[in-house]
């Protein structure tokens, strides 16, 4: 698997952050880049590995907090 972490600047950091709504202007995303950069090395190391036929430690389900299952 290709290194894409690397690949990563202060730019797509703020573009990743607009998404989600956040604004940061480049001092804050250049500190928060190698931060994102650990993360998603991390979540490529899980990628590697191989998981056909693990179960989940957790689920979570939407329907679990629907009105009617809060309030019914």
């Amino acid at each position: 698997m290709a290194d894409d972490t690397a690949q990563l600047t202060v730019m797509a950091v703020r573009e990743l952050a607009a998404l989600a709504g956040v604004r940061l202007d480049d001092e804050r995303a250049a500190r928060l880049l190698p931060q994102l950069q650990a993360v998603l090395a991390a979540l490529a190391a899980v990628d590697e590995r191989e998981l056909a036929g693990v179960e989940p430690a957790t689920f979570f389900s939407l329907e679990a907090f629907s009105p009617e299952q809060t309030h019914g």
